[in-house]
């Protein structure tokens, strides 16, 4: 059953919110796949692996080299990355190529927060996961 509060939420979003809210989730599935890896359940971890890896390839399917080339040329290497690190901890079950993906996903988050600031000339939430 969907969730009506994130239904609303989501519909209300600006393009800037919806964005960070992508990396919310990819950086809260990757947090729980990592964590599963560590405590020895490569199962467990497929399904948030594979949420992670789902977002960060919708990521990737959104840039517009049209409009910003060389930043989109740096995301889609860092996307690369992060698409191929993850696959690699779904067929070796270690949680380092996750935890890798984490810190980009971390560090690209951040700095979006900080653009979607300039850009909608307001605050927006600044907390992770």
């Amino acid at each position: 059953m969907p969730n009506p509060y994130l239904q609303a939420k989501v519909m209300t979003a600006t393009p800037g919110e919806l964005l960070l809210m992508l990396y919310d989730g990819a950086l809260r599935f990757c947090r729980q796949a990592a964590a599963h890896l560590e405590h020895g359940k490569p199962d467990q971890a497929r399904r948030p692996l594979g949420r992670t890896l789902a977002i960060v390839q919708e990521l990737h399917g959104m840039l517009n080299p049209s409009q910003a080339p060389e930043l989109c040329a740096r995301l889609e290497s860092l996307y690369l990355f992060s698409e191929q690190r993850l696959l690699e901890a779904l067929a070796s079950g270690e949680a380092i190529p996750v935890r890798e993906v984490e810190k980009v996903l971390e560090q690209l988050r951040q700095g979006w927060v900080e653009a979607v600031d300039q850009v909608e000339a307001r605050p927006v939430e600044r907390r992770t996961g």
